[in-house]
């Protein structure tokens, strides 16, 4: 994954959205389809904003 700033962000508005730990908001994003379609830069996920992709995080 290229876009660390965006996946560091990303993270960060998780543990705001879900009022969970940083550690609980990487595991979740880590573990989520979002992380894996992140990676595929076909899917366009790289363009979203961090509020956005946290939304996305089940």
């Amino acid at each position: 994954m290229k876009n660390t700033a965006l996946v560091r962000m990303t993270i960060d508005e998780i543990a705001k959205q879900k009022n969970v730990s940083l550690d609980e908001a990487f595991d979740l994003f880590y573990n989520s389809k979002v992380c894996e379609m992140l990676s595929d830069t076909e899917t366009g996920l790289f363009t979203y904003a961090p509020q956005d992709l946290a939304e996305m995080v089940v």
